[in-house]
């Protein structure tokens, strides 16, 4: 790569409200730090009314805006905005490169703002989220100057992608609603102690916790992955096992016990859960009992 690197764009763009009128990124030199160059002044950022964000990927420089300096290294960006009188410049034993893209448009200062820059606070770390930055940012100059027909498309698609990544950092976490969780515990509890009664279902449920229906039907999909039927249906049949697996032979006193009142609808359900029917289940319990009998009558 060159020391420098800057891409024009035409501005036409109708896509969207961002108008991104360059691109690039700059290296200096050890005699260019020695020289204290200030690009901000050469450049006429004032004069084009621009707004520019710069990520420094080596070295080290400083910038100074409304009277305050900071001091910047690589991992972190910086800020220009229009009207503001700034100035930066490479370290002069570290010279510092960075990628920078420009723009305009009338929400511009909002979206730096949801990102996390102001005049005041012009300086931003960009800790674990570096990588994917500095990718855009030289993907960036990549593509616009290998594809000058759809540069100001895909600019315009990096500053969006940079914007989504600063402010989903931002952006807390969203923190389990404590409220419904509690209602879906209480919910399964319920179940657990009522599941032999045959009538119990969504609205019995959902009127023990006094809330509505299709609320607490929303709360076990979104809680346990899985719908209130297919619940109420699995802790049935695990029961059936568990009573099978304890001796029980007779399918339809299984079937009474874990609420189901038909046992051929039971044998049909349980097959289906479980892969194979309730006497087949019976038939390997008695197995495994006597198995065991037969082992311990040996020791």
């Amino acid at each position: 790569m060159e020391n420098i690197t800057t891409i024009h764009f035409n501005m036409n763009s109708l896509i969207s409200d961002i108008i991104v009128c360059g691109a690039g990124y700059q290296q200096y030199t050890s005699l260019e730090a020695k020289m204290n160059v200030n690009p901000f002044e050469n450049s006429g950022y004032g004069a084009y009314r621009r707004y520019s964000l710069h990520l420094v990927v080596s070295g080290q420089g400083e910038y100074t805006i409304k009277g305050k300096t900071y001091y910047l290294k690589k991992g972190q960006m910086f800020a220009l905005f229009p009207n503001d009188t700034a100035v930066y410049f490479p370290n002069k034993r570290y010279p510092w490169k960075y990628y920078w893209i420009d723009f305009i448009g009338v929400k511009c200062e909002q979206i730096l703002s949801q990102m996390g820059f102001t005049p005041d606070t012009p300086i931003l770390d960009t800790n674990d989220s570096y990588k994917f930055l500095e990718r855009l940012f030289l993907s960036n100059i990549t593509t616009c100057k290998n594809n000058p027909k759809i540069a100001d498309i895909h600019a315009i698609s990096t500053i969006l992608q940079i914007y989504c990544e600063l402010v989903k950092k931002k952006t807390p976490a969203l923190q389990p609603d404590k409220k419904a969780d509690g209602y879906a515990k209480k919910a399964m509890a319920y179940i657990q102690k009522n599941y032999p009664n045959p009538n119990l279902n969504l609205k019995l449920v959902s009127a023990h916790l006094n809330i509505n229906e299709a609320y607490l039907s929303r709360l076990f999909r979104a809680d346990l992955n899985i719908n209130f039927v297919d619940y109420l249906t699995k802790v049935r049949i695990l029961s059936a096992v568990n009573l099978i697996d304890e001796g029980n032979k007779v399918v339809s006193e299984i079937a009474t016990a874990v609420g189901f009142s038909d046992p051929y609808y039971f044998s049909k359900v349980f097959k289906k859960y479980n892969g194979i029917s309730p006497r087949e289940q019976i038939h390997i319990a008695q197995q495994k009992n006597a198995e065991k009998q037969s082992e311990n009558k040996e020791e």
